[in-house]
């Protein structure tokens, strides 16, 4: 044997060795402690995927962000949280080796005032951390509320990850269309939830509930109105597929009318959720959309207002016939007639919701400069009052919960960046009024914008919790970029001076 083969057999037999003590330390600790192994490989494949962890985020947030995924881990986290926290060490490798977008630069510079916005809103979440204290209700501590921070602040790396590293236009849609697919995850962990034995539960290890779902599922045994939010998030993502794949001028037209029957089934599907929003936000969005395809012709405008009355008038006939949950979601129309369970609880909510925003108000002086935060207390949560279902730290109105939770800075901050998303929804809207929708992509940019535009005057004026701000706008505005930055790059060199020339 010479001293090459030698060489060879004493490294076959080292690494036997390290595997058979491997194996060994692993059977005694899988038999041991099992949680800690598990730890202790999640820790391993994060080492060995950081150069991966930035193309990992991009994917994972966007296609799940809409989704009841969560890791069976202590605090339940979702993959778009994992997604996140990925991000987080993964731009600082992707910076290290300079394998950032060479746009990222022309991209931060030009949307400069969304990540001041965004640094702002952090640095404020910090301040108030370090005046009001934080915890996690560990150690037997009864404050809790740290996670609303965490997510907020984890969800924040969203526009400058997609700054260094910009979807393409394919990329784009694949991911949107598989974050809309997902949301029906969201059945799965509902249905479960209310209908399901004990025998079914371990599902909820892998899916989480909706925000409400447990809220939604008390109140059906005290007021005898069955709710599932789960049906309208997702209504709300097939109507934005449906809206992706189909222009709004085809709803005229004789060849594609079957899109009424399933337009009109998927919003009688989110109706039975009973969540007013749905239609609140499905009309900014449509409303938005039509302008900027330029629907309202008037051979269009007479076919749809006609269709529309027809809904309409069919909806306010048989209203009472409705599941009460659908007729709860109806009680937005005016004189609607409607049974009086759905009417008094949607009215108890309205209330309710009126009487937390008053208290808002009041509240606001107290923490002008700094705000009360996010903490909560085992003693908060929901209570049941003469208003009916209220959190007493959720104001239902972005707005003054912002003024309360984070102050003028965060307050100010945070409308610094819903300003420059806007800017950027707008600046798209106006491109696309220009160009039209000519495929899937141009059709995506539109209701992206839209939704953003509707989601900003509903979380600002109707109804938004402060305790979300980030986590609910961050990802979206980074789709915006993304957008943008793709709808430029493609124009024609020629139509790109008449934009810039018009937008001058």
């Amino acid at each position: 044997m010479n001293s090459i083969d030698a060489s060879l057999q004493f490294q076959k037999i080292l690494w036997f060795g390290v595997i058979m003590l491997s194996a060994i330390f692993f059977g005694a600790l899988l038999a041991r402690d099992a949680f800690f192994l598990v730890l202790l490989g999640g820790l391993g494949m994060w080492v060995l995927l950081l150069p991966y962890h930035t193309t990992l985020a991009t994917l994972l947030s966007v296609s799940t962000f809409g989704s009841a995924l969560i890791l069976p881990l202590p605090g339940r986290p979702y993959w778009w949280e994992f997604a996140a926290m990925l991000a987080w060490s993964g731009l600082v490798l992707t910076i290290a080796l300079r394998r950032q977008s060479p746009d990222t630069g022309k991209l931060i510079r030009r949307h400069k005032w969304l990540f001041i916005g965004a640094l702002a809103y952090c640095g404020t979440l910090i301040m108030i951390m370090y005046f009001r204290g934080v915890g996690f209700r560990a150690l037997g501590g009864s404050q809790m509320g740290g996670r609303l921070y965490l997510q907020q602040l984890l969800c924040a790396i969203f526009p400058l990850l997609f700054a260094m590293r910009p979807l393409s236009k394919t990329l784009t849609i694949q991911l949107f269309t598989l974050q809309c697919l997902l949301s029906t995850t969201f059945l799965v962990s509902d249905f479960i939830f209310s209908f399901s034995t004990s025998s079914l539960w371990i599902v909820l290890y892998f899916f989480d509930l909706p925000n409400d779902g447990i809220a939604f599922a008390s109140m059906s045994s005290g007021f005898g109105i069955k709710r599932f939010q789960s049906l309208y998030i997702v209504a709300q993502a097939m109507m934005s597929l449906v809206l992706m794949r189909y222009r709004l001028a085809e709803y005229a037209q004789p060849k594609t009318l079957w899109l009424w029957p399933a337009t009109l089934a998927i919003i009688g599907f989110g109706l039975l959720g009973g969540h007013r929003y749905l239609l609140v936000l499905l009309f900014f969005v449509l409303l938005i959309s039509a302008w900027a395809q330029r629907f309202f012709s008037v051979v269009r405008s007479f076919v749809m207002g006609v269709a529309s009355l027809s809904v309409l008038a069919f909806v306010y006939v048989f209203a009472q016939e409705l599941p009460l949950s659908a007729q709860r979601t109806l009680s937005l129309l005016p004189g609607i007639s409607i049974n009086r369970i759905a009417r008094d609880d949607g009215d108890m909510t309205w209330f309710g919701r009126q009487e937390m925003r008053r208290l808002g108000w009041e509240l606001a002086p107290q923490y002008r400069w700094i705000g009360r935060g996010f903490r909560k207390n085992e003693q908060s949560g929901i209570l049941e009052s003469m208003q009916g279902y209220i959190d007493p730290d959720t104001f239902y109105n972005g707005f003054i919960g912002l003024l309360v939770n984070t102050g003028l800075p965060g307050t100010m901050s945070m409308l610094v960046f819903l300003a420059a998303g806007s800017a950027i929804a707008i600046r798209i809207l106006l491109r696309i009024r220009r160009c039209g929708v000519p495929d899937n992509f141009s059709r995506l940019c539109c209701i992206l914008s839209a939704q953003w535009l509707g989601s900003v005057i509903i979380f600002l004026f109707l109804h938004g919790d402060s305790e979300f701000a980030m986590r609910s706008f961050s990802l979206q505005a980074a789709l915006l970029m993304c957008c943008e930055y793709n709808l430029r790059t493609h124009l024609t060199q020629e139509t790109y001076k008449e934009l810039e020339r018009a937008e001058a």
